[in-house]
């Protein structure tokens, strides 16, 4: 019998902890007060005879649903998180950007030359430190509050502790 990859088991623990179909509905109010809060938005907009940039909406939209649904927050312009957004943004720069030296590894050179490479690897660290505050706030508010939280940083954070104790105690 074959041991199963990493990408299995994660696959796994993100279908049955994360993605089941009780934590999905869980957060059906989640979706429909940012849904709600976008219409009301485009309401307000077409009524004083304001443009809508659609596209601005329901990316907000997404990145509201999906901030409250994995770190319990938002972290939107609106909410004074414009760091998020703007870090956000960048990594989205960078998805777009073409980096000649993955389609001709002898021309890599090029993405050092222009830049390509600290701007990516600077990204990288931007979000690194984003994550890691985000969680250690999280862990700290979980002790303050005394319970796990149902968003899915609230699941992670309780299996990595639950992996971190079965390591150790396996070890011990």
């Amino acid at each position: 019998m074959t041991k199963p990859s990493q990408a299995v088991l994660l696959k796994k623990i993100i279908m049955i902890h994360l993605l089941n179909t009780k934590r999905v509905q869980s957060f059906r109010y989640v979706r429909e007060e940012e849904v709600a809060n976008m219409v009301a938005k485009i309401q307000n907009l077409s009524s004083s005879g304001g443009l809508v940039d659609f596209s601005e909406a329901f990316g907000v939209l997404s990145n509201n649903i999906i901030c409250s649904v994995v770190f319990g927050r938002k972290f939107s312009r609106e909410e004074g998180e414009n760091y998020f957004h703007l870090m956000l943004a960048a990594f989205l720069d960078l998805l777009g950007t073409f980096a000649v030296g993955e389609f001709i590894p002898s021309l890599a050179w090029v993405s050092r030359l222009n830049g390509l490479n600290a701007r990516v690897k600077r990204n990288n660290e931007e979000f690194d430190a984003f994550f890691e505050r985000v969680l250690d706030e999280h862990i700290e508010s979980r002790r303050d509050v005394g319970e796990g939280g149902g968003e899915f940083l609230g699941c992670v954070a309780c299996a990595a502790e639950r992996r971190i104790y079965w390591h150790h105690a396996l070890q011990g």
